[in-house]
């Protein structure tokens, strides 16, 4: 949980919305983290609520696990001018190896 930012949503969504209270926070201080109630095993009807309201995607489900936040991520087409630029940018780099 290295992106984990200490938010709470997904505590207050697995709680108050789902009513499952699957997890909460644990410690305090510099040691504060989100995990099931006294570490013991996870207790989740696995409803995804927590994945799809965590804002830095600490919390991701095991099928997109390292791929990205999808719906967050856009294909763009270079411009014109880029691609040209970078055709430059490789012929000169060519050059001086």
């Amino acid at each position: 949980m290295e992106k984990c930012i200490l938010c709470g949503r997904c505590v207050k969504v697995c709680d108050e919305v789902q009513g499952v209270g699957a997890i909460d926070y644990a410690y305090k201080g510099f040691g504060t983290k989100i995990c099931p109630p006294f570490e013991r095993d996870l207790d989740c009807e696995f409803c995804g609520q927590c994945v799809s309201i965590c804002p830095t995607g600490a919390l991701v489900a095991k099928p997109s696990l390292c791929k990205g936040r999808t719906r967050d991520v856009r294909r763009v087409r270079p411009s014109a001018l880029l691609r040209l630029r970078l055709r430059r940018h490789l012929r000169c780099g060519s050059r001086t190896r």
